[in-house]
């Protein structure tokens, strides 16, 4: 039976465990990628420093885009249009975003395309953008962009996973 595919969207590199953010994102990478042709396109340096090969190797692809702080906090142009070659070129099934702000790429190219997608909220960000900006006041600017992407992607996700409450 042919697996189905997915195309999986992150914020981060999804193969580098450095925080409790990625190494979640790891494992839900690793489970897909057993259970489904998983393509990956994410926010990342070009770097194979602490990125698990083995892992990297189990993807039908795997495409990093340059993190800069212009294109992570608002918008990538790059990133879009990546993910969009990558469901052009390919039978997806459904799209699977990995935090907030690939959850708006996911709402995008879900309309544009008519896949469903997955959203997988590791936190409540506008609210740690909230706790955040007690030490980074510019967090404070962000903070209704982030409401709206989250609540976007909540709002017509097929799924929804949380991990806090």
């Amino acid at each position: 039976m042919k697996k189905l595919k997915c195309l999986y969207l992150a914020n981060f590199d999804p193969t580098v465990s450095t925080t409790g953010t990625t190494t979640r994102g790891r494992l839900f990478l690793r489970k897909f990628a057993e259970s489904y042709e998983t393509e990956v396109v994410h926010f990342g340096d070009q770097t194979q420093e602490g990125r698990d090969a083995e892992l990297v190797d189990s993807l039908a692809a795997f495409e990093s885009i340059p993190y800069s702080h212009l294109a992570f906090y608002l918008f990538s142009p790059k990133f879009f249009a990546v993910a969009n070659r990558a469901l052009r070129n390919g039978d997806h099934d459904f799209i699977f975003a990995d935090c907030e702000k690939a959850g708006l790429y996911a709402y995008l190219l879900s309309k544009k395309c008519g896949l469903p997608f997955i959203y997988n909220s590791h936190n409540v960000e506008y609210q740690r953008y909230i706790s955040m900006a007690n030490t980074n006041v510019l967090r404070y600017v962000f903070v209704p962009y982030v409401y709206a992407i989250e609540r976007l992607a909540c709002s017509n996700a097929a799924l929804t996973i949380s991990i806090s409450q």
